[in-house]
């Protein structure tokens, strides 16, 4: 008996790596990788491209690591804000990007290398037109800053026929060296965005924006 029961001892024992591989080949491990499915997917923010300050605008100024010189300012009719140490400062007609720049110049009077935020937060004074294959034409207001997939959100999606791959904005800015308007037309595909491709075509709408849906 005791011959059989060590004869079986050193077959197990022989036996564990074979079985210790063949559980591996069956259930190889997975290096870490990124999460997939629509829940873990994210979405860039859309691109800035120089939105234009105008009156009635509400803006949020913040500098860092200065909370009492953060405020939410209304651009009053004559263009101007009133900020802490700055009292009136003129913004309409800038872009967010030039009034940073021009408020990180002024607050370096009084802090040390100031880094400034401005974001709009509601915009009362522009609108955009959407025309063409969609659920609801016509005005809308920006109200805030507004993506390209937002308006058409608002507008209730396409219509049956719309061909969405070749969505247009077209958008007039004034060229002061030539004293005249130059017309700029932007494409927007919204194939591709659903499909995680060409985020940078979710451009933020400029007041007097022309979007067509063909």
């Amino acid at each position: 008996m005791k011959p059989v029961l060590a004869s079986l001892l050193v077959f197990c024992v022989l036996s564990l790596p074979a079985l210790a591989q063949t559980r591996s080949n069956i259930n190889p491990a997975r290096p870490p990788g990124p999460a997939t499915g629509s829940g873990s997917r994210r979405i860039p923010p859309p691109v800035a491209d120089g939105y234009i300050i105008a009156p009635e605008d509400v803006l949020a100024v913040s500098v860092w690591k200065e909370p009492d010189l953060a405020a939410r300012v209304a651009v009053r009719s004559d263009g101007m804000i009133g900020l802490p140490l700055l009292n009136d400062v003129f913004a309409s007609g800038l872009t967010t990007e030039e009034l940073t720049k021009k408020l990180t110049e002024s607050f370096s009077r009084f802090v040390n290398e100031p880094l400034v935020t401005v974001n709009p937060v509601e915009i009362h004074s522009q609108v955009v037109y959407l025309f063409g294959s969609v659920a609801r034409q016509g005005e809308f207001p920006l109200g805030r800053p507004l993506t390209v997939m937002e308006l058409l959100a608002r507008a209730g999606g396409f219509s049956e026929y719309a061909n969405s791959k070749d969505i247009q904005i077209i958008r007039t800015t004034r060229d002061p060296s030539a004293n005249q308007d130059v017309i700029t037309v932007l494409r927007f595909n919204y194939k591709e965005y659903v499909e995680s491709r060409n985020f940078k075509q979710n451009i933020l709408l400029r007041h007097g924006d022309f979007i067509i849906v063909p």
